[in-house]
């Protein structure tokens, strides 16, 4: 074991046989907050060897250190506290900025190693698959019109109104919002979309007689659920227990009123989008939702952390709902 005590560089040498590896990178992942940086490095040899050298051993292993650095540093890290190369990102549900107990573990092992080595400094960058993200995101937008709408019911009528972020909307609620603003959207209900699926020759025509004929897409969507729902809502018992497999429980069949909801939120959903910068919003989220759980473990300053920027992003490229952290 050698040990270096108080290691440090001195002034950039620009000569062109000076390395190019990331040396001050690498002192800051080995030296620990004392100061100290402890090699494990076996030494064999004559010190009567003129060519016996223990700065040359000690050098060879940290340039061996510095090429690892280079290539892969959270493998460096992860050695040192566990955790591997996967400290270097932490996976999110699609649409969502909160971190379930799996990432928080390993943020938790991150900042244990970021107080371990003080010299290091952290940026936090995230992304967001397109698909995935997008439908959430979208979903979202939707949940939080018909909060708006049932936050303006509450004030027009006098009562007190909380943060729409804080405000939980009853189903009851929700379902009936979600019916006016389809009925305002597309000028009929979904009930009604369905009957002229069933019955197209006579309904339609009185529908293109007052107007309010829906559109193609809308009744073809409405033959799809039928046949969603065909078979699923007609062997639905009230209240029964779900069915069984060897002990497994099955998901139970959803009834007609259930398949409808799914219906008005896909088809009021298609008609606001999530927007780039709604995803680009929910990566701003992503990386300062990682930030904050660094700070509150009271382990990583808030100066040595930087959010970086979220990038424009192809959204025809699958991407991946994460944030993911580089070290300097």
């Amino acid at each position: 074991m050698i040990v270096l005590d108080q290691f440090t560089l001195g002034p950039r040498n620009n000569s062109t046989n000076a390395t190019k590896l990331p040396v001050k990178l690498g002192v800051a992942l080995l030296k620990d907050r004392n100061g100290r940086i402890d090699l494990d490095l076996p030494v064999s040899g004559s010190l009567d060897d003129p060519k016996f050298s223990i700065a040359g051993l000690v050098w060879k292993a940290v340039l061996n250190i510095l090429v690892k650095v280079a290539t892969s540093p959270f493998s460096l890290l992860g050695a040192m506290f566990g955790g591997g190369e996967e400290l270097q990102y932490v996976d999110f549900a699609p649409g969502a900025a909160t971190l379930d107990a799996t990432q928080t573990n390993k943020l938790n092992t991150l900042a244990k190693a970021l107080f371990e080595r003080p010299a290091l400094s952290l940026e936090i960058s995230a992304s967001v698959d397109p698909a995935a993200d997008g439908e959430m995101a979208s979903g979202q937008k939707l949940k939080d019109k018909m909060k708006s709408l049932r936050l303006q019911e509450l004030t027009a009528r006098g009562q007190p109104a909380p943060a729409l972020n804080e405000f939980q909307l009853e189903p009851k609620d929700y379902e009936r919002l979600l019916r006016r603003a389809y009925k305002e959207a597309f000028k009929t209900d979904p009930e009604r979309a369905l009957r002229e699926a069933r019955e197209p020759s006579a309904t339609t025509n009185a529908s293109i007689a007052s107007g309010t004929r829906p559109p193609m897409e809308m009744i073809k969507g409405a033959m799809q659920l039928m046949q969603t729902s065909k078979g699923q809502v007609a062997a639905e018992a009230p209240k029964a227990a779900a069915p069984t497999i060897s002990g497994a429980t099955l998901a139970r069949p959803k009834t007609a009123d259930e398949l409808v909801l799914e219906e008005m939120e896909r088809r009021l959903m298609a008609t606001s989008p999530a927007t780039d910068d709604d995803l680009r919003e929910l990566m701003q989220q992503r990386s300062a939702s990682v930030q904050k759980f660094l700070l509150d473990t009271g382990k990583v300053t808030a100066e040595r952390m930087f959010l970086v920027g979220p990038k424009p992003f192809d959204p025809n490229v699958t991407g991946m709902a994460r944030a993911t952290f580089s070290l300097n």
